[in-house]
């Protein structure tokens, strides 16, 4: 298992690579309070302390709590997180990912909900100005009160290829947010459209196809790597199919599922090593 381990860790690095900070583990500290490198919060100028670092993290040592606070006037200010600085909040991407995954606890108040927004972008260089090409939503009002994968599935207006992405979260309405509502955010990543990866330290494969898919899916598991679980979500994170997977070539049957796009994610039993992954059914 240690080598699907590094296998994974390298693939976790590649799609999260892109995104600043993604774990939220580097803090730069400004004395009276503490910013995660590589983002901002658009609340800033109020003078309360919307984000703050916490040792309930996910993986590592630290995640990122986003609040809603009343101010002197008893007026809620919600907590927003954006990616870069106020002045370019955007950062390079490459490729087109399927959507952006990551991990949330949510303690909302009576009503409240939380989102995500990731909007990618193309600079159109004959008009000076950034051309929205993809964007995805993701939102809820239920309480989590233990990390929980979300996704948010990314769809694209434009066949030009992204060359930037601004990722905004807030932690409360935007007409109604209540005070006291807080929103944790750990491991963001982008999942890519690519199902096969190749693990050339022991040249083996794991293989999630065909894509699209009709009624069956085919998992390929290197022999040295069996006994994993795998999920498939919706695109609004419910489980819709797990399985233990035991053999090194195993056939899932999909044919209780509608058309549609879904992610997969697979697991080792001892819960260290993840892959996911996004599969279209199509009839």
């Amino acid at each position: 298992m240690k080598r699907l381990l590094l296998f994974l860790i390298i693939i976790s690095k590649a799609v999260s690579a892109q995104i600043p900070n993604s774990s939220f583990e580097r803090w730069i500290d400004f004395g009276e309070y503490k910013f995660p490198s590589g983002w901002h919060c658009t609340n800033q100028s109020t003078g309360l302390q919307l984000l703050k670092a916490t040792g309930d993290a996910q993986e590592g040592l630290t995640a990122i709590r986003i609040e809603n606070i009343a101010n002197e006037k008893g007026e809620v200010i919600r907590g927003v997180l954006q990616s870069g600085t106020s002045s370019n909040p955007y950062f390079p991407v490459s490729g087109r990912p399927d959507a952006l995954q990551g991990w949330m606890k949510f303690d909302p108040e009576v009503a409240d909900a939380c989102y995500v927004l990731i909007q990618l972008t193309h600079f159109n260089s004959s008009l000076q100005q950034r051309e929205l090409v993809g964007e995805g939503l993701f939102t809820t009002r239920e309480e989590i009160n233990e990390y929980q994968m979300f996704y948010v599935p990314i769809i694209y207006f434009s066949s030009i290829d992204p060359d930037s992405a601004v990722i905004t979260t807030y932690s409360g309405m935007y007409d109604g947010a209540q005070a006291g509502s807080c929103l944790y955010l750990d491991e963001l990543s982008f999942i890519g459209l690519t199902n096969g990866v190749t693990n050339n330290a022991s040249v083996s494969t794991l293989k999630v196809y065909p894509n699209p898919a009709t009624s069956f899916l085919k998992v390929e598991v290197p022999a040295e790597f069996f006994e994993m679980r795998l999920q498939i979500f919706d695109l609004i994170g419910n489980v819709k199919k797990s399985l233990e997977l035991n053999d090194a070539s195993s056939i899932i049957d999909i044919r209780a599922l509608p058309e549609g796009r879904y992610f997969y994610r697979i697991t080792a039993t001892d819960k260290l090593e993840r892959l996911t992954g996004s599969f279209v059914i199509k009839r």
